[in-house]
């Protein structure tokens, strides 16, 4: 019996996609592997006898290969990652020597990605790329150079905090193991050049090519324009990234379908214009955009245009018909064949996304739109079914939608198209030094650029761009998708009203939009307090939300970056109250940060002896934001519904040794039978005071003082609170902390000692009478 398939190519797709998926779920060792990899040899022995057999099982058990295929290879591959010989080395001054791949200028730092990794003292080789940072020079490494590097090698910053990013699976899902760093000369030899002459070519053409632009162009269009044509937005400002995002137009500063599009059909009507033959047509296409795909830096979007376009006029040469999805899929398979770790990248889901999206709804969405203009029609309909189709997928990576991404492709995209037709032919009159023309087409170009910054920033600094939805769940989004699908199914005007196919649809539409408002409404949390200890490095950033959803904030971090982040996933836009320890830098530094953005509606803060910069530059924002100030003193006590904050330090007068530190604003949370004591930096001097007042200090949990300092937790003022968990907020640092000699006085007395920077976030949860915690890092 054989197998008759519409689109083979999606089917294997799918299958091999939910293999992945799978795995990485379920890791597995080389026992298992080696055990599933004979199963896989096994069923297909089945496969090929039931295919001589001619029996209707065959196709069962063919899915059920691919799917195993799928699994097996990403474990094979994530085996053969974690027990790479580099991880030897991590953490380890070593001499290497390692070829040099790419170059790029991050403006503060020069980037270099190295392979071909040789330790020679250790006799270790190893195929895995690193990242090469180099601060405070400029080593001017170029694509085949081979280096002899004095470093240390170190993994990249994992995930801490949920909503978080995680640096370590970025550079991981492009194949870079690690990172390093150098900072003189004398740290870097270049001994040798093994380049192929015809990527180094190309690569010289691009570095030709980012000193023309510099030549011609002056801040910031000469960053704008080697993101639009070199795929290099590294040195793009971030406010104008920001504003572009915002309004749903991040993809025209990559590399995308976009533009690769354009040029290939402005490659189209070169070739028509020349009479190329379709096979003439189809080598001039493969070797122009494989050369551009090259010196772009072959990301990802544009990967998957060029292979889709080649596919395209590889189907048109040999006269087949066409259809996109399954070359859609084909694509996806050889991308994932190339690297499986790229389906779990924004980029791969955005790109793929966008194009079935676009395929799939726009021809639903142009027939109900009241547009007669074809081209006009089209453009607000792909722009819609990109907005649609992708939007569950932005809210899960960026926690907030564009409203006015529509509006903003339609203004945008066609000035864009523009700048990129005239910035070809640009490039060619520079290259060939016509001087005149390229001036001439310089001045259009930024007049067009100029005239995007001002609808942009207008935009942006006018309207309501965005909304803020947190992250949603994955059987959110399924069910999302879900309801699209059957939505198109039902609208598409060839599908009969009442037949069987549009009942089960509608039905499917309004069981799985209940399910869903079910999942978004009906489910809250567990009643009961809530506290996180966010890993901030070095400092304090702790959230509460009280059993009736006040969000608190203790401190913020030095930036409040890592709060920022955890904020937007939860979609909480507004804070009810903060407290304030003490005005040092890793404490309020990200508080004067949050407000800028965050709406807050009471901020609390201790009595310092002297105001300095950082203090003045808060009260001045405070008051710009019109937020309600108060100032706390022992004795204090500010109760949010069932919860209790009482002020236990400072007192007055202050103490004058080390003040800061010594009158940090202590909280002692009273939650039925629950207590956390939160003591900022408080010294020993500021422990004694305490100690002295007989104030009841007895808690279930303890925010250790001062990152776990060795000038704070005395072993009296230890005992006098004798909680069953400390919790140490601390991260890379030259001070020591926390001090070895402070851990074992909490672990003496049998106290569990959690640290953020092992333990990551420590999330925990009470009723007020038992209460449970949750490492993030453990967890992943």
């Amino acid at each position: 019996m054989l197998i008759k398939v519409r689109r083979p190519l999606v089917e294997i797709f799918i299958l091999l996609v939910l293999g992945l998926i799978v795995a990485s779920y379920l890791p597995i060792d080389f026992t298992y592997l080696n055990l599933l990899e004979g199963v896989v040899i096994i069923l297909v022995l089945i496969a090929s006898y039931l295919w001589k057999q001619k029996s209707s099982k065959v196709r069962a058990i063919v899915y059920f290969i691919i799917f195993l295929l799928g699994f097996v290879y990403l474990q094979s591959v994530e085996l053969n990652w974690e027990n790479d010989k580099l991880g030897a080395v991590i953490g380890d001054k070593v001499k290497l020597v390692a070829k040099v791949l790419k170059a790029s200028d991050k403006g503060y730092s020069k980037e270099y990605l190295l392979t071909d990794i040789r330790i020679t003292d250790r006799g270790i080789y190893s195929d895995k790329e690193i990242l090469l940072s180099a601060y405070k020079i400029d080593p001017k490494l170029g694509y085949g150079d081979i280096i002899e590097l004095d470093t240390r090698l170190e993994l990249a910053d994992a995930q801490h905090n949920p909503g978080g990013f995680s640096y370590r699976n970025y550079l991981k899902q492009q194949g870079i193991y690690g990172v390093a760093k150098v900072n003189s000369y004398e740290e870097l030899r270049v001994v040798a050049n093994r380049a192929n002459f015809i990527m180094r070519s190309l690569f010289k053409l691009r570095e030709e090519i980012k000193s023309l632009i510099q030549r011609y162009f002056y801040q910031p269009y000469n960053y704008i324009l080697e993101a639009l044509l070199l795929g290099d937005k590294s040195l793009l400002p971030d406010r104008i990234e920001d504003n572009f995002r915002r309004l749903g137009l991040s993809h025209l500063l990559v590399i995308s379908g976009f533009h690769i599009g354009l040029l290939s059909y402005l490659l189209y009507l070169i070739g028509k214009r020349l009479n190329f033959s379709k096979r003439l047509n189809l080598i001039f296409n493969l070797i122009f955009l494989s050369s551009y795909l090259i010196i772009t830096g072959c990301q990802l979007p544009s990967l998957r245009a060029v292979l889709l376009i080649f596919l395209v006029l590889l189907g048109n040469y040999l006269e087949r018909r066409i259809d996109m999805y399954n070359l859609l899929a084909g694509v996806g398979i050889i991308i994932l064949l190339i690297n499986p770790f790229s389906l779990f990248t924004v980029s791969f889901q955005l790109s793929f996304g966008a194009v079935v999206a676009i395929s799939f709804l726009t021809p639903v969405i142009s027939s109900y739109l009241p547009i007669k203009n074809d081209k006009l029609n089209n453009l607000i309909s792909g722009s819609l079914a990109a907005q649609l189709g992708l939007l569950p997928l932005l809210s899960y990576y960026f926690y907030e939608i564009s409203l006015l991404s529509v509006l903003s492709n339609l203004l945008i995209m066609p000035l864009i198209s523009l700048v990129l037709w005239i910035g070809v032919f640009f490039v060619l009159a520079a290259l060939m030094r016509v001087v005149i023309i390229a001036k001439l087409l310089a001045i259009i170009i930024k007049v067009i650029l100029c005239l995007v910054l001002k609808i942009v920033n207008l935009i942006a600094d006018t309207f309501i761009t965005t909304l803020l939805v947190g992250k949603p769940t994955i059987l959110t989004i399924v069910l999302y998708y879900l309801i699209i699908y059957s939505l198109v199914k039902v609208l598409k005007p060839r599908l009969i009203p009442y037949s069987k196919n549009y009942k089960l649809h509608s039905k499917v539409i309004i069981l799985t939009t209940i399910l869903l408002l079910i999942i978004q409404l009906g489910f809250g949390d567990l009643n009961g307090l809530n506290i996180i200890f966010l890993s901030v490095g070095s400092a304090d950033g702790i959230y509460l939300e009280t059993p009736s959803h006040q969000k608190i904030l203790i401190d913020g971090g030095k930036d409040g970056k890592e709060i920022r982040e955890y904020l937007r996933s939860r979609g909480i836009r507004r804070l009810d109250m903060a407290f304030i320890s003490h005005f040092h830098a890793d404490h309020v530094g990200g508080i004067i940060e949050l407000i800028k953005e965050f709406k807050v509606d009471r901020i609390f803060y201790p009595p310092i002896l002297e105001e300095d910069e950082l203090s003045r530059e808060f009260f001045k924002l405070a008051e710009d934001k019109e937020i309600k100030v108060t100032k706390l003193c022992r004795g204090d006590n500010i109760r949010v519904s069932q919860v209790n904050f009482k002020v236990l330090a400072p007192s007055l007068p202050l103490v004058s040794e080390s003040p800061a530190n010594n009158n940090s604003l202590v909280l002692r949370l009273i939650y039925k039978n629950f207590k956390v004591l939160f003591t900022g930096d408080l010294e020993i001097e500021g422990e004694e005071r305490l100690l002295a007042s007989s104030a009841n200090l007895s808690s279930t949990i303890l925010k250790v003082g001062h990152h776990g300092s060795n000038t704070s937790s005395s072993i009296g003022f230890i005992d006098k609170i004798n909680p069953a968990l400390a919790v140490i907020s601390v991260g890379k640092n030259n001070y020591g902390h926390p001090s070895r000699e402070v851990v074992n006085r909490f672990k003496a007395r049998g106290i569990k000692v959690l640290r953020t920077d092992y333990s990551g976030a420590v999330t925990l949860w009470t009723d007020g009478h038992s209460y449970r915690y949750e490492e993030f890092l453990l967890n992943q």
